[in-house]
């Protein structure tokens, strides 16, 4: 973007926007998919500081963390150049954890996300341990 000020004289301005990473929560059916509202997807980072993963301080960037997804199934983050991986959480449907993914400047990040029905005893019985789980 060209901006000129008479006092200043002319100013080019560089403006990049990353919107990362971004997609939908669907679920496969034998008609095709059906994407999920209400799914809770949250980011986590590789914290630059321990190297350790931590849920990503969204606050920091005027965001939130953990975003709820609409009735098309949409999330979206606005997030700095780093590691990262995705949690998605809603009920009816197991727990995923996206692989691990890297945000750079000028590559979009686009991660449509399938998550799997709870089998019906899931919540029910863990037949490793033999002890009944709490949902």
């Amino acid at each position: 973007m060209n901006y000129k000020d008479i006092k200043l004289g002319q100013k080019m301005i560089r403006l990049v926007t990353i919107v990362d990473p971004e997609g939908y929560i669907y679920t496969q059916l034998s008609a095709g998919k059906l994407r999920i509202a209400n799914a809770v997807v949250s980011i986590f980072w590789q914290n630059p500081d321990t190297e350790l993963y931590e849920l990503w301080p969204a606050r920091k960037y005027q965001q939130e963390n953990l975003q709820v997804t609409d009735d098309t199934g949409r999330y979206s983050f606005l997030v700095p150049p780093g590691n990262y991986y995705l949690e998605v959480k809603t009920k009816g449907y197991s727990l995923h954890r996206s692989k691990k993914f890297s945000v750079s400047e000028g590559v979009g990040v686009h991660l449509n996300i399938e998550i799997a029905k709870k089998r019906w005893w899931s919540g029910i019985f863990d037949f490793l341990s033999g002890k009944k789980i709490n949902e």
